[in-house]
């Protein structure tokens, strides 16, 4: 079994994201932090996946971290991408074979794609192992504190730097376009109204 978990994008902290997404409907809680990782988010919820926005809050433990999520966050700078997909369950081969195992506590353990530190201009590509029914009930969990139900349609990815080919069979729905510059559109439903919720993050719902 292999779902899509959630989406994640980097921002600035202290931008107006968060209003934005608001003034569009959208719930965030309150985030969290990731020890070790130095970062911290927001998230909100379609269903049974979530938008989460990222951002560095200790550039020292960041910069140490071998996910090294420092470089995405200042990705104007690094180059690296700013986005991430998180898949919960098990990857398929060839990429399961194409990953190593983080476990940041004894509750979760991500298979997180070799690129992430190899080929950092591409997203971030991680999977959450669970078995079947682990799956099934993290699905509800995150729909049981969701806001209004939407269903993600589809996800275009503007890059310089094409997906790998083997992502093609991954459940998300992902189209790739040409661009200068990342930026990522999240469509829900048949995506009828828009909102800019970053420069390089739309959301057409």
């Amino acid at each position: 079994m292999l779902e899509l978990d959630h989406v994640l994008s980097f921002v600035e902290p202290g931008g107006d994201w968060a209003e934005r997404l608001e003034r569009a409907g959208w719930t965030l809680d309150a985030g969290t932090t990731h020890p070790g990782q130095g970062t911290r988010n927001r998230r909100c919820r379609w269903g049974a996946g979530y938008l989460e926005l990222v951002w560095v809050h200790d550039l020292a433990e960041a910069s140490a971290h071998r996910l090294r999520l420092d470089r995405r966050a200042r990705w104007h700078q690094s180059g690296a991408s700013p986005f991430g997909f998180v898949f919960r369950g098990r990857f398929p081969e060839p990429i399961a074979s194409e990953c190593w195992t983080y476990a940041p506590d004894p509750a979760f353990r991500f298979s997180v794609h070799r690129h992430c530190e190899e080929r950092p201009e591409q997203p971030l590509l991680v999977c959450m192992q669970l078995d079947d029914d682990a799956c099934h009930a993290r699905g509800a969990m995150i729909a049981g504190h969701a806001g209004p139900a939407r269903t993600l349609t589809r996800a275009v990815l503007a890059t310089a730097h094409p997906t790998p080919p083997g992502w093609a069979g991954l459940p998300l729905l992902l189209r790739t376009v040409t661009a200068a510059a990342p930026h990522l559109t999240l469509v829900f439903g048949e995506g009828a109204g828009t909102t800019e919720v970053t420069d390089q993050l739309r959301i057409e719902a």
